[in-house]
């Protein structure tokens, strides 16, 4: 579902709205019967709730459309429409004093999610919206861990790769990458953080130690000719 918006100046001019207690009042004669003063808005009962007991919602009429009274008075306290649903702190709808208002992570835009390809546009815009959420759920998927402990781990490291000790410098459409997380892929354990360059070296050789040491005497083994060699 999505909703229309309305300029902010326009809604300012139409409806009073005390962020205290959550009332709305009308600043201009919407109708014949309806007064400057009068309380702005309708209650209805439009949906239902896992009791099966009907759930009341405002919902104040602006040009022709009913628009949910949640959502104005959001744009009435902070200048612009909500990018996402509203939730209710309390779980009382009716309640519609600002601090019960806040942003849930859903995208408001009109998909249909059972087709495939639309299905894909909705999730990607909702990755673009809720970054923070995204990752948090990928790491948590992946590797069994929330963005807090990958934070911590960031932390210990210095931001830095817990192999070379450099800063990440690759990029992924035009912003620095985060952090690799390595984990061991026989027991999932996380081990630390890699920049791009270590976490494929160690794929390419195959998570093998004894490798890693071959690779290493060799390269020692060549160090005095390396050396010796004259540009």
């Amino acid at each position: 579902m999505s909703y229309e918006t309305y300029d902010y100046d326009y809604v300012r001019s139409q409806i009073g709205y005390n962020k205290e207690t959550g009332q709305f009042w009308w600043l201009i004669s919407p109708a014949k019967n309806i007064k400057a003063g009068n309380e702005a808005g309708t209650i209805k009962s439009t949906r239902k709730s896992k009791t099966g007991k009907p759930t009341s919602y405002r919902y104040i009429k602006i040009g022709t459309n009913d628009v949910p009274a949640a959502r104005v008075a959001w744009m009435l306290a902070h200048g612009e429409w909500p990018k996402a649903r509203i939730l209710f702190k309390d779980g009382n709808p009716l309640n519609l004093a600002l601090s019960n208002l806040e942003l849930g992570a859903s995208v408001l835009m009109d998909y249909d999610v059972t087709e495939m390809f639309e299905r894909r546009a909705y999730l990607k815009s909702h990755r673009d919206q809720y970054p923070r959420n995204w990752k948090d759920w990928d790491l948590q998927r992946n590797f069994g861990i929330g963005l807090h402990e990958y934070g911590k781990m960031l932390v210990s490291q210095n931001g830095k790769c817990a192999i070379c000790k450099q800063e990440e410098t690759e990029k992924r459409n035009g912003n620095i990458k985060s952090l690799a997380v390595d984990h061991n892929h026989s027991t999932g354990k996380v081990r630390g953080l890699l920049c791009s360059s270590c976490n494929t070296a160690l794929g390419k050789f195959k998570e093998d130690v004894e490798i890693l040491k071959n690779a290493i005497s060799y390269l020692q083994s060549h160090l005095e000719t390396d050396s010796s060699v004259v540009e």
